[in-house]
């Protein structure tokens, strides 16, 4: 969906960014699943740990056939995951910032909804529940919240930071991962 810009609006910014490491063999999928959404980012950050594969060149590939900015980072040593991402974080100037490993492909409609719901909420942070697939993307019919034991109630949409039980809920369960968030 191509975003207006309402007269006298602030056009919110949208920015992915991509943490990979020797990743040629599904980044193709997850980027076509970011470049396809039903809601598009305005820039895509691709933060590489030094790949020894294909990585770079499958990105620049793929990224140069959609018409959305991209900024591909390389280093010259290898980075831990961390330190890959916080690379990329420098380079994202905008109002929401989306998190994706290489291997992770997304729902059409993830950054629409929610963008949707952060800003209709004035929320600083969101983050999902994710489905746990096979390299051939095949459903195990367990999602990451049931198979650490998490239990929330679905109809909850906005939690404010001082419910102390839903706080203590999370510092439990590794329940807000990084693929998960904006």
């Amino acid at each position: 969906m191509k975003r207006k810009k309402l007269l006298g609006t602030k056009m919110e910014q949208i920015n992915v960014l991509v943490s990979t490491y020797n990743g040629e063999k599904y980044i193709e999928e997850q980027l076509k699943s970011i470049l396809e959404q039903t809601m598009r980012p305005d820039m895509v950050v691709i933060s590489d740990g030094k790949s020894s594969d294909a990585t770079i060149e499958c990105c620049k590939r793929i990224l140069g056939r959609y018409n959305t900015a991209y900024r591909i980072l390389t280093s010259e040593k290898q980075l831990q995951v961390s330190e890959n991402f916080q690379k990329g974080l420098e380079y994202c100037d905008c109002d929401f910032i989306f998190f994706s490993d290489q291997d992770d492909v997304w729902l059409p409609q993830k950054i629409e909804t929610i963008v949707n719901e952060m800003s209709r909420n004035d929320a600083q942070m969101a983050f999902t529940n994710a489905y746990i697939v096979d390299q051939n993307l095949k459903s195990s019919e367990i999602t990451l919240w049931e198979s650490i034991g998490f239990k929330i109630d679905n109809n909850i949409t906005l939690i404010e930071t001082h419910d102390k039980k839903f706080i203590l809920e999370l510092l439990k369960h590794n329940v807000v991962t990084g693929m998960c968030v904006c």
